[in-house]
Order: structure tokens, then sequence, then C-alpha cells
């Protein structure tokens, strides 16, 4: 499939892609994508560890202490091609969760990654 030239020069938009991506996007596309995938990601992100949240664990038993992490909180942009505008996504919530506990600190740090966010979406 053919790409169109970018803004830019330097790279090759797929051809769904019919306007330049916004500033903040990572542009990694790709012709092949379906168009569910089709989506501006920010090259930013911010990650929030939380302590009173319980670690993950990866690896085998029996487990060594690498194998334990803290849980974090990822902060980025997310915009469909065919939406008007971005939107800030926080991501990882642990396990199947729908609320989380964040000690003052922790929200103080959420707070400034949603701040950043904003501003580099606007």
């Amino acid at each position: 499939m053919s790409s169109t030239p970018a803004a830019d020069g330097d790279r090759a938009r797929p051809f769904w892609l019919h306007e330049p991506c916004p500033a903040w996007c990572d542009k990694f596309h790709e012709d092949n994508l379906d168009s569910g995938d089709r989506r501006h990601v920010s090259d930013e992100v911010r990650e929030v560890q939380l302590s009173s949240e319980d670690m993950s664990v990866h690896g085998q038993s029996p487990h060594k202490a690498s194998d334990y992490r803290p849980t974090e909180l990822v902060i980025y942009l997310d915009q469909h091609v065919r939406e008007i505008g971005p939107r800030v996504i926080v991501d990882q919530l642990p396990g199947d969760r729908t609320k989380l506990h964040l000690l003052p600190t922790e929200a103080r740090r959420v707070a400034e990654a949603l701040l950043d966010m904003v501003a580099l979406a606007e």
C-alpha cells in the first residue's frame, strides 16, 4: 500500500492518516493497522509508583527479591484518528481494581502527571 510523504519530509504517513500527527504523538504508525488500532499515543508518559498497593510479582516460584515490583500508574495521551482531541489515560490499575488508595505524596504525583498531560495536549 502506498503512503503519502509526511509534512516534515522525513517519514511517510500511512494511507489512513489524512492529517499530520499532533505534536505530542509518538508517530509510530503502520499501514497495516486495522481501524481500531489507528491512534495517536503520546511519546511522553508519566509513571507513578504506588506504595500502598500490593506489589506485582513476576517470575516463577520460588520468588526472588527482583521478582517483586511496585505497582505503577501510567499516565499518557491517546487519540483515535477519528476523535477530535486527545484523552488523558490513567492506565495499569492493579488487578481488576476500580479505585486506588493513594498517600498524599502519591496523589500529588498523580495530579502533577495529569497536569503535565493536559499541558501537553493543549
